[in-house]
């Protein structure tokens, strides 16, 4: 099989009418860990080494087929045989299925993004999924800014763009091309945005498509473009295609920056770090935490008081218990700061990749009650530590049950009983006085989802939740019996309490009021058509008032029998969480900015 890929090698090595200076050779969508996938990879690369020309090799797409650590490790350890330098960009499989959210990447292969220059031409490598989002096409903070400190690395003219979705397509586009308008481009994509129709992008050479599996060779002769798409299965069936860099050319998106005036802005302050966790308050402190595991504490003047690393990401949100603030990294570790200092209390390594938002609960001790801890790891494990020793107190591995079940959900604690769901959209009910499994419900449809997170609430002895396939559930809050639920509502997960009953939202940009009484939709609130490929990323219920953020960065005011009004809108990046803060109105969005709003002048 590989002697026929060598001699086909040999013949487009030798054919004077391609050029022949050096080559890049393009893997796309090796998903290593499915079939004989990891066996197709090591033909290529033993097949890529073959060929001396080679300078340099992308590996674009779904690196693994499950986004399994040990599923990482394994490419890594086949691309390692490579003679000649790589990179890789990762697709939805090895962001949205990892526990890690991708951060695998970055740590086997330093980064998720490169920029490499040779005479010819440079390879620009980079990220374009967001895991927290992932229908959303956009660049963070942290990537534009290493781009712009990196982009006099760019000599030569002409660029070779490798990335998951379209750089086109980016909605921060025009900040990240403005500097490179003398260049000409070429794009290589794993996933096309089909409304694109510019010429410039090729879509990725599918590995595994049925008519065989291989890879590409690129080489470059002035302007035009040459890319042998190879297939070790059948070299006769390797197709030519020429085709040509072009000039930056594009306009500007409606969903580029836009910057809205606001009378009623009393601070901003931008970190350019990336977070979708929400703060934790205590009287006039406010505590954000972000991706690269940065705790800050600022006053509520926007004065920033603390900062503190914990050397980890972090994914779930930090918590306030007296002067203590506990923070979880998602590699495993539960630290306690000083609130006032931000100085290390305690920190306790779990072991496990910590998958769920971290919960106070009450413990009863010695006949006396103290505040506990509460984390779920990627292993279906719960965990329970003495929030002022850390100290273990309980596990519960209810969720585990031999196979691993992810604990995804929020942590709600009540009346001595502690409720989390897994990733199949099971929910438990534990005792927070020794973990003792009380009761488990399960959903009626099986519906499994790594991301899908539901705010878990208590009220009126009853637990209200989201499943994963968005239906709304009540369950008896004592035995676990389901007493109504409202399917085909389309609900994301995001549920809050009011004095009416709850309000969610849903895939359609819609908010719904639910009776908890009435078990039924009584009411619901429609935004404007513009805003129909977004997202409702979060909501808050303020008096008679609602306050929701979308994923285009933009916050709309719903008063009483009143059509939503925007009121907040200051760059493309999606909101992550609403806050009350006294009276004003505290705004995060993805890329750490938070801007403090004065809610009360808002009268119209």
């Amino acid at each position: 099989m590989l002697r026929f890929s060598f001699l086909f090698l040999l013949f487009i090595l030798s054919n004077p009418a391609i050029p022949q200076d050096n080559f890049v050779a393009l893997i796309t969508n090796p998903e290593v860990g499915a079939n004989k996938n990891a066996q197709n990879l090591l033909a290529a690369v033993d097949s890529i080494n073959q060929a001396q020309k080679v300078s340099h090799v992308v590996v674009l797409g779904n690196i693994t087929a499950n986004g399994i650590f040990d599923e990482f490790i394994w490419t890594m350890e086949i691309l390692d045989g490579l003679s000649v330098p790589y990179s890789v960009v990762g697709g939805e499989n090895d962001y949205l299925l990892s526990e890690g959210r991708g951060s695998e990447i970055s740590l086997l292969w330093d980064d998720d993004k490169r920029i490499t220059s040779n005479k010819n031409f440079s390879l620009v490598c980079l990220n374009t999924i967001i895991p927290e989002f992932d229908k959303k096409i956009f660049i963070d903070a942290e990537t534009l800014d290493w781009y712009n400190d990196r982009i006099s690395e760019i000599q030569s003219k002409r660029i070779l763009f490798f990335s998951y979705y379209p750089m086109l397509s980016i909605e921060t586009n025009l900040k990240f091309f403005e500097n490179i308008t003398d260049k000409k481009l070429f794009s290589f994509v794993s996933k096309k945005d089909r409304s694109n129709k510019s010429k410039i992008v090729n879509e990725g050479f599918y590995l595994n498509r049925k008519n065989g599996w291989g890879y590409s060779l690129i080489s470059i002769k002035s302007d035009s473009l040459f890319i042998d798409n190879i297939l070790i299965t059948d070299s006769k069936k390797s197709e030519l295609i020429k085709t040509n860099f072009s000039s930056v050319s594009f306009e500007k998106s409606s969903k580029t920056e836009s910057k809205i005036v606001n009378q009623n802005v009393i601070w901003e302050k931008k970190y350019n770090r990336s977070t979708f966790v929400n703060s934790a308050f205590s009287g006039d402190k406010i505590f954000r935490a972000f991706k690269d595991g940065t705790v800050v504490y600022i006053d509520d003047s926007g004065k920033e008081k603390w900062s503190y690393q914990t050397n980890g990401r972090i994914y779930s949100s930090p918590i306030i218990e007296g002067d203590l603030l506990a923070v979880a990294t998602n590699e495993g570790d539960l630290q306690t700061l000083n609130a006032n200092t931000g100085s290390l209390v305690q920190v306790i390594g779990i072991g496990e990749t910590i998958s769920s938002e971290i919960c106070i609960v009450d413990n009863k001790e010695d006949g006396g009650t103290t505040k506990a801890i509460v984390a779920g790891t990627s292993n279906g494990n719960l965990y329970c530590y003495n929030v002022y020793t850390l100290e273990p107190l309980w596990i519960n591995q209810s969720a585990n049950n031999g196979l691993g079940n992810r604990i995804i959900s929020s942590i709600a604690s009540a009346d001595n009983k502690v409720l989390f769901q897994d990733f199949n959209g099971t929910l438990y009910c534990v005792s927070s006085l020794n973990g003792l499994l009380l009761w488990y419900w399960k959903p009626p449809v099986k519906n499994s989802n790594p991301l899908f997170k539901t705010n878990l609430i208590v009220k009126e002895n009853n637990i209200y939740l989201i499943d994963t396939g968005g239906s709304l559930h009540c369950i008896d809050y004592l035995l676990g019996t389901e007493i109504w639920n409202i399917k085909n509502i389309d609900a994301t997960g995001i549920v809050k309490t009011s004095k009416n009953g709850l309000i969610l939202s849903t895939e359609k940009n819609k908010l719904l009021t639910i009776s908890t009484k009435l078990g039924k939709v009584v009411n619901q609130i429609t935004f404007s058509p513009e805003l129909k490929f977004e997202t409702i990323t979060d909501f808050i219920v303020n008096n008679d008032n609602i306050i929701a953020g979308f994923s285009d960065g933009s916050v709309y005011k719903v008063k009483p029998k009143q059509k939503p009004k925007l009121i907040f809108k200051s760059s493309s990046a999606p909101i992550v969480s609403l806050s009350m803060v006294k009276s004003n109105l505290l705004i995060a969005d993805y890329n750490g900015s938070l801007t403090l709003l004065n809610d009360s002048q808002d009268k119209k």
